[in-house]
């Protein structure tokens, strides 16, 4: 975990996934080899053909569910470059 002046971020051997806090709520972002295609994700930017970022809004703890986990733990494959 890794601490910045407007976000943390979690890596393994790169940025896997971040946190952005807002006032009623906080942004996720996290990076995979693929693009996601579900009503969730607000926004996709493609860094690399097997790095694009997805961005959603966590709101409250239903939030925090099963879904989001799958692609956190996704991500961190992508992190570890594997």
């Amino acid at each position: 975990m890794i601490p910045q002046k407007t976000r943390v971020v979690f890596m393994v051997r790169v940025r896997f996934v971040g946190a952005y806090p807002r006032k009623s709520h906080f942004l996720a972002g996290f990076a995979l080899s693929r693009r996601l295609k579900s009503p969730r994700i607000k926004k996709i930017e493609e860094y690399a053909p097997h790095f694009i970022g997805h961005l959603v809004d966590i709101r409250s703890e239903a939030d925090l569910d099963t879904e989001l986990k799958r692609w956190i733990r996704e991500s961190f494959a992508v992190g570890k470059q594997r």
